[in-house]
């Protein structure tokens, strides 16, 4: 983006000074080498050219510093661009796991819903249950006192069976059956009134 941007114009402007610094050199060396030609009248000229040329040498480190300080901020660029793009993926990344859970969350809200009737419709069928589980439990208790009962008569009856067995061993044998009745008489004819 716009840092990236910059850095590279200030790559740019410390090349344009770096020529600048090589030619100032250049021009201050020549004007050394003239003053020298031009002897004592020249001196003044071969100081300034001197000082000069080592403004020159101090701008050329400037500019090599000014240069690595440039190169090492484009690289943190890079790598921030590169960060910050990883970051965006993330965020995406986030962005539609929080849709899904979303959609999740609603479909449980739904299924939550659901449960909720379908427990409201068991509760009722379970109190039916209930009342129909108490009525069976009466009738079983009502049984069950109906099959003691059956149970104690049957006791009694076994009882009465085992006395009459035993009562009946001491009675004398049975006389023979009477003799079996004559054939009934058959009806006589009405009489007829006379009139």
């Amino acid at each position: 983006g716009r840092l990236g941007e910059a850095s590279r114009e200030i790559g740019e402007t410390v090349k344009v000074i770096d020529r600048i610094a090589a030619r100032t050199n250049l021009l201050a060396l020549n004007a050394v080498i003239e003053a020298q030609a031009a002897g004592s009248a020249g001196r003044g000229f071969a100081v300034v050219a001197n000082e000069v040329k080592e403004l020159a040498r101090q701008t050329a480190r400037a500019t090599v510093d000014i240069e690595k300080r440039a190169s090492a901020i484009a690289a943190e660029t890079r790598g921030v661009v590169g960060e910050i793009g990883e970051i965006g993926a993330i965020v995406r990344r986030m962005n539609e796991l929080q849709q899904r859970i979303a959609g999740a969350v609603a479909e449980q809200g739904q299924r939550a819903r659901v449960a909720r009737a379908a427990l409201g419709e068991v509760r009722g069928q379970s109190g039916q249950l209930a009342g129909l589980l108490g009525e069976l439990e009466g009738n079983c208790d009502g049984a069950a006192r109906g099959a003691r009962s059956v149970q104690a008569l049957a006791a009694e009856l076994d009882a009465l069976v085992l006395e009459l067995s035993a009562a009946c061993e001491h009675l004398p044998a049975a006389p023979p059956p009477p003799p079996l009745l004559p054939p009934p008489r058959p009806a006589l004819p009405a009489r007829r009134s006379a009139r």
